[in-house]
Parts: structure tokens; sequence; C-alpha cells
């Protein structure tokens, strides 16, 4: 049993909070990957969310948002110490002092 859901700041996951835009022409890989990974992720298909996530991730100029969306996906999965690593890598130490 998952403990309840509270991210650093906010309540909701990532992906339900701040839906990608509608798709545009020309839009960079990266960006259309994520759109992709929002919607499996909305789906709960939580390998090919972490999978297309991870693939934008590789490309995207800013990774902020791909690295909370996985931290998402790792929480949903139960796999916690996946979801704290990847949250510290934008935060720093969630540990308490």
């Amino acid at each position: 049993r998952l403990p309840p859901f509270v991210a650093p700041g906010r309540r909701q996951f990532l992906a339900d909070a701040r839906p990608s835009p509608p798709r545009q022409e020309g839009e960079p890989d990266a960006v259309r990957l994520e759109r992709e990974g929002d919607a499996a992720f909305h789906r709960r298909s939580l390998p090919e969310a972490e999978r297309l996530y991870e693939a934008a991730l590789r490309i995207a100029k800013n990774p902020g948002d791909l690295l909370l969306k996985l931290s998402d996906v790792a929480f949903l999965r139960g796999d916690l110490a996946a979801e704290k690593s990847l949250r510290e890598q934008i935060f720093g130490s969630l540990d308490p002092r």
C-alpha cells in the first residue's frame, strides 16, 4: 500500500495538474514525446509513460518537468527510492536535517 501522495509544494501529479497544450506543427521531438507520455500517464499505462518521458529527457532542453513526471511514475509504481532520487535531482536533498 502506497502512502498518501504529498510531493514537495503540490498535491497533484504533474501530468494531471499541468496538461500539455494541443500538438503543434513542427514542435520539437522532446515536446511530442512528453505529450505522448502525458497521454499514457492519464491512461495509467506507466511503463509506456516512463519510456516516453525517458526518451524526451534524453533530448530535452529543460528537463525539470520530465524529472517530476518520472518521479510521479515511480511513486505510482511503488518505487519510493526512485521517486526520491528523481525529486532530489531538482530540489536537492529531501532528508531532514
